[in-house]
């Protein structure tokens, strides 16, 4: 018979462990997710034996157990239908997408845990960021000096492909797609301000800080995408007091660069180092020249192929409302209808879900990440206001990434990258920690 002591030490012991293996999956997360999956799945079974409360008593699982619900529903309705019009669609590959949803509502719950503090949330960014490092020098190389690999490290355990670029296309890193790398850059890149902002006061460690801040805001650029773009600006807005001052730099950088981009004749084009110019070349990717043949056509702004997507789905989703087609149905259902649209996913993560499970199960979801967003937002702003104190950067830089993800995922969806969920699912995980920890702090000040 263990007496209270022992229990206590073994639980402590079993909490630093299970810390350790979840701070080992963060970071070998996007350089080795295989190794990264046994880590995290390690420190989710020890997460069980650390919880005290139930899984079940947590009103925040609530949305995500009926959600869950309702697609376990979805997936074997298709199957039991077994309907031939979408042939030669498997109604089975509904079942096997919701390995991408059923699992993560269990780690929002195990994975706070490793997430309870303040502490532990900036050494979960300090890991993230390290774990990130492979990515810059990966892509950097790749598109500077042609490092495509593959690389072998660990005799062998860890292999990083590189794909052969294009001269339109963006870097794309440990990534099979410039748009995957550019959205892990962009949900990551809040915490570079935070790691220099808060360590300001040291020499040494604000010129690191500065020197990665670079690196990593060049390879955002250097991916070509605009959701990099946007998460650089999403950023900015959080971290920058609005005044005279910035208002007038950011409205003149941004009247420089809206007329280069515009000008054929690119105006960056004008600084030339060594007959080549690499500020031009990378301004002509952005081109709108370019862009239109891609996204827009201006004299009709209904033919944009994002909205015409958008619009194909909300009409399958219109068809079938609450059970959906079955997750991975879209590009089926387009080819069944003769479209000349070819497209694997809806470009929006709310009507991705509507298409696979049904719309109930998309609100339940999507609904319960923007409150998780907004409140938590509500919670530390009020919480810091009464400190007298400016925003916390470990808590807010947290908010701005999940806004990030949010947002990013209302015009493409790079989800069904493990990696990427994963990340998301942490973040969501440290969001309702930062809310219990605000709700905390105000009891204590009344």
């Amino acid at each position: 018979m263990l007496s209270i002591k022992d229990l206590i030490k073994r639980t402590y012991a079993l909490n630093e462990i299970g810390h350790f293996l979840f701070y080992l999956g963060i970071f070998f997360l996007v350089s080795a997710p295989f190794i990264s999956a046994i880590f995290l799945l390690f420190a989710l079974v020890i997460s069980f034996f650390l919880r005290r409360k139930n899984y079940f008593f947590d009103k925040w699982n609530y949305p995500f157990l009926v959600s869950g619900t309702l697609m376990l529903i979805s997936s074997l309705f298709l199957i039991i239908q077994n309907n031939k019009v979408l042939d030669p669609y498997n109604p089975k590959l509904s079942l096997i997408g919701l390995l991408n949803w059923l699992p993560f509502f269990i780690c929002f719950w195990a994975f706070q845990i490793y997430l309870k503090t303040q502490e532990s949330r900036k050494k979960c960014i300090l890991f993230l960021l390290s774990g990130s490092i492979p990515v810059i020098i990966t892509g950097l190389g790749q598109y500077f000096f042609n490092w495509y690999g593959p690389f072998e490290i660990f005799n062998g355990l860890i292999i990083w492909f590189q794909r052969p670029l294009n001269s339109d296309m963006g870097l794309t890193g440990l990534f099979s797609n410039q748009n995957y790398a550019a959205s892990w850059l962009a949900l990551t890149f809040p915490f570079t301000l935070y790691l220099l902002f808060s360590r300001k006061r040291k020499r040494v460690n604000l010129i690191f800080s500065s020197i990665f801040l670079f690196l990593y805001t060049s390879t955002m650029v250097l991916t070509f995408s605009r959701n990099s773009l946007l998460a650089i600006g999403i950023t900015l807005a959080f971290f920058f007091k609005i005044n005279k001052k910035s208002i007038f730099i950011f409205v003149f950088s941004l009247t420089l660069i809206t007329i280069s981009i515009f000008n054929k004749e690119n105006l960056f084009c004008l600084i030339t180092i060594n007959n080549d110019n690499l500020i031009c070349n990378t301004f002509e990717k952005f081109s709108i020249y370019e862009l239109r043949e891609i996204y827009f056509r201006f004299d009709d702004l209904k033919s944009a192929l994002r909205l015409e997507i958008w619009s194909e789905a909300l009409n399958y989703i219109d068809e079938k409302k609450f059970f959906g087609w079955g997750a991975g149905s879209f590009p089926y259902l387009l080819s069944l209808n003769k479209s000349l649209l070819i497209s694997q996913h809806t470009h929006n993560l709310p009507l991705e879900i509507a298409v696979g499970y049904g719309i109930p199960a998309s609100i339940l979801i999507n609904i319960t990440f923007y409150f998780l967003i907004l409140k938590s937002l509500i919670k530390s702003k009020k919480f810091m206001l009464k400190q007298n104190k400016d925003y916390n950067l470990v808590d807010i830089s947290w908010i701005v990434s999940s806004l990030i993800f949010v947002i990013t995922h209302l015009f493409d969806v790079t989800y069904y990258d493990s990696r990427i969920s994963i990340l998301c699912w942490v973040l969501f995980a440290g969001l309702k920690n930062i809310i219990q920890d605000s709700q905390k702090s105000e009891k204590q000040l009344t």
